[in-house]
């Protein structure tokens, strides 16, 4: 009894990421993973808003055009797009998305923004 509740403090007083760091993942993997689950999430709430028309036409419309703008802005700037779906479908932090990817910070921050402008803009031209 008192080994298991010995094993369970050592087991809890570890951080999180413990078993990820010590299984060696490669960051090169888990940005091949974070972005395939993106990609991922990004197709199933764009077919759960296609299901959703019928009661909600304007939530189904502006996720088919968010999916179709992503899938121009991946063949224009393909970072961009994985970083925008880390952020908005991962749900990554600036400091995570960049950890993934590789790159610093103010890179993060600066494609972000130019990625949610040119977002911005398309969708205003289409709403107009």
């Amino acid at each position: 009894m008192r080994r298991r509740l010995r094993d369970r403090r050592e087991r809890d007083s570890q951080p999180p990421d413990e078993p990820v760091k010590s299984a060696g993942v490669d960051w090169q993997e888990r940005a091949q993973f974070f972005s395939l689950a993106a990609t991922a999430m990004r197709r199933f709430r764009a077919a759960r808003a296609r299901e959703r028309r019928a009661y909600r036409r304007d939530d189904a419309d502006t996720m088919d055009a968010l999916d179709e703008l992503l899938s121009r802005l991946e063949s224009l700037d393909p970072r961009q797009a994985r970083i925008v779906a880390m952020r908005c479908f991962d749900g990554l932090t600036v400091e995570q998305t960049a950890q993934v990817l590789g790159i610093s910070d103010e890179t993060v921050e600066r494609e972000w923004t130019h990625a949610r402008a040119w977002l911005r803009l398309e969708m205003s031209q289409r709403s107009s």
